[in-house]
């Protein structure tokens, strides 16, 4: 999408001056922006920000060492809370990739698709690399927050994108 209109670009601009100072990684706006990049680099200013964002995906995919207790077995039979973090939130910006930092992949309601399945091969010894797909309920969309800046009394409410023609990720 070229982004004639000058509000939209030097509101892109802005949020990637606030994303290219928190990656301290710089480099020009070519004249033609993709819309999958304007929602990139807006959630990440949002995230820099502190807010929770939703994400465009509604699985996630955990691979288990073989280890085992309560609190991963709970996690494979019922809905509920799941948090993962990771160490590299990758956010592609055109033919770049801008690393946020650590982040955490969230929902208040995960359920083990392949739960069952996850359990047996505890049971049996053979969790080592077993691949536990968990996704929200009622098909929602994932959220995220970078615990740096993300205040800790703050609810993890996914914060809108507030752009003209986005649509809210339920």
């Amino acid at each position: 999408m070229a982004l004639g209109d000058l509000d939209a670009l030097t509101a892109y601009i802005e949020d990637l001056d606030v994303v290219q100072r928190h990656c301290r990684q710089y480099f020009p706006v070519g004249p033609d922006i993709s819309w999958s990049d304007r929602l990139w680099v807006r959630r990440a200013r949002l995230l820099i920000e502190g807010r929770c964002v939703t994400v465009p995906h509604r699985s996630l995919t955990v691979t288990l060492n073989g280890s085992n207790s309560p609190v991963l077995r709970s996690s494979l039979r019922e809905f509920g809370a799941l948090k993962v973090d990771a160490d590299q939130s990758a956010i592609p910006v055109g033919r770049r990739t801008l690393n946020l930092g650590p982040f955490f992949v969230y929902h208040p309601r995960m359920r083990a698709e392949n739960g069952s399945a996850a359990l047996a091969a505890l049971d049996s010894g053979q969790a080592a690399v077993f691949r536990v797909v968990y996704s929200p309920a009622d098909g929602e969309h994932l959220r995220a927050f970078l615990p740096t800046a993300a205040p800790r009394d703050q609810p993890l409410a996914p914060t809108p994108l507030e752009l003209p023609g986005a649509v809210a990720l339920p």
